[in-house]
């Protein structure tokens, strides 16, 4: 057998090229990250569905309280109408984005839920904190071993707390 050696064209590299690496022979040679999604992080997601359902459910919980605060203050009753219509979009909104969320992890692959889960999960502690009777959360400090009894003591008797009469805005 005989071997006969050509010189390579521009051509037979392109066709090389595109047969090993079909990606850098679409895009070219791209900085590091480019065209790369940021990474879901579960821990901000989490963090954030907790802050945001939570404000949500003391705003829906509270608006007889909300309407005497604002009653008690200098706006008109226009900008007071204003100010609780404002609200009940913020409601609106906040249930519509958990529906979508809801719908990203139920109908989505692994792959293409991104945040989705861990939102979803820090709404459902958001919820179970606002809507735990204060009876329980009352039996749930009885519970404390002496040792963080008495750090929440010195906490209180150094910051100027008293965590008896703690009571959380959502449980009015």
């Amino acid at each position: 057998m005989r071997y006969t050696i050509r010189k390579q064209t521009q051509t037979d590299f392109e066709d090389r090229v595109r047969r090993l690496d079909p990606d850098f022979a679409r895009h070219g040679h791209r900085p590091a990250g480019a065209g790369t999604k940021a990474r879901p992080s579960p821990v901000v997601g989490s963090l954030l569905g907790f802050g945001w359902v939570y404000v949500a459910a003391s705003v829906a919980r509270n608006r007889e309280y909300l309407q005497d605060s604002l009653g008690q203050g200098s706006l008109s009753a226009q900008s007071q109408t204003l100010v609780m219509a404002g609200l009940a979009a913020m409601l609106v909104l906040s249930a519509l984005a958990i529906l979508v969320h809801l719908g990203r992890v139920l109908l989505r692959g692994r792959g293409r839920r991104g945040n989705s889960g861990a939102i979803l999960t820090g709404a459902a502690a958001a919820l179970t904190l606002a809507y735990t009777p204060p009876s329980v959360m009352d039996v749930g400090l009885g519970l404390l071993d002496p040792h963080a009894s008495a750090l929440l003591q010195t906490a209180s008797a150094t910051v100027g707390v008293d965590f008896d009469n703690v009571a959380f805005v959502s449980s009015r």
